[in-house]
């Protein structure tokens, strides 16, 4: 069975064709699972993007059990890339954006010489992206390393540079911080939402997160601050989306909403956090509230205290 979107075709796969030497991408799914129906469109449409170049398959664990059981499938929707012998599980936000962008890191060539105005035009889309000036195309090993994670836009030039397009913002690494941590601290915008995605971006530092309503001031006027604090970075949960969550914190209600949470990916039972006077100025709450945590004023609350 084919099932034919447009001139791309995803392929439904069975024990007998599912093939992993060859350039795939692939949907293992359960027709009962409601994120699958939802995916389904948006991984169709992804496919047209790739006509000729990457294969998009899919496969029904419960009628195809065995091939599942092989490739240790244990949620659904689960998507695998099977690229030059190698199966790397795509784990980022299921948005056509997202997804495109991390297969095109996938199955680029890594290093390739542009111009600028083709790295704008080629990340345009996406809020920070990597532009590497380099006299050449060797000798680039130290940034090998990161394929898969960040695609880094070459441009021709003398003397060898790295620069994180952050929002439009050009910021250099200076070398004298660390490349990982740079690259980490730059590879997604400014104050972006905390989700599932986000915290794994996010939670090499403790997080400071704004609990707000949608649509709240704040998110704007800190997101427009660009604040940065050592050892932290800035995130928002929309309060809406996250109801459930939220109500774990045991000492905050509702009526709290805007507050502010520092999270701990190191710690998951315990949290800092600060409510949010009107009078104050957010920035003036949120320096405050670091040096507080960083002298050991601030006190740790555990989530089960009310």
């Amino acid at each position: 069975m084919l099932v034919i979107i447009s001139q791309q075709i995803v392929h439904t796969l069975t024990n007998e064709t599912f093939n992993t030497n060859k350039t795939q991408f692939v949907k293992f799914f359960a027709p009962w699972c409601g994120h699958c129906k939802k995916l389904q469109p948006i991984f169709e449409e992804l496919s047209d993007s790739y006509i000729g170049n990457v294969e998009f398959g899919e496969i029904d664990c419960v009628a195809f059990k065995n091939t599942c059981e092989d490739q240790t499938i244990e949620s659904y929707p689960t998507i695998k890339l099977f690229h030059n012998n190698q199966e790397i599980e795509y784990m980022g936000s299921r948005t056509q954006k997202d997804m495109k962008k991390w297969l095109d890191i996938q199955i680029k060539q890594q290093f390739s010489f542009h111009t600028f105005d083709e790295c704008k035009e080629e990340n345009q889309e996406f809020d920070s992206y990597f532009v590497l000036y380099t006299p050449n195309l060797e000798n680039l090993k130290e940034f090998e390393k990161y394929r898969g994670e960040v695609d880094f836009c070459c441009i021709e030039n003398s003397d060898k540079k790295l620069v994180a397009l952050r929002e439009g913002d050009e910021i250099v690494w200076d070398q004298q911080q660390n490349m990982d941590e740079f690259i980490m601290e730059n590879k997604i915008g400014y104050f972006p939402e905390l989700n599932y995605n986000t915290y794994e971006e996010l939670a090499f530092r403790k997080i400071i997160a704004l609990v707000a309503m949608p649509g709240e001031q704040l998110i704007t006027e800190i997101h427009d601050a660009k604040l940065k604090y050592k050892g932290y970075n800035l995130a928002y949960i929309d309060a809406v989306k996250w109801d459930k969550y939220i109500e774990t914190f045991k000492k905050h209600r509702t009526t709290d909403i805007p507050f502010l949470l520092v999270l701990d990916p190191k710690d998951d039972d315990n949290y800092y956090s600060r409510l949010i006077r009107k009078d104050k100025n957010i920035k003036e709450i949120i320096d405050t509230l670091v040096k507080d945590i960083d002298t050991g004023i601030e006190t740790l609350k555990n989530k089960d205290e009310l």
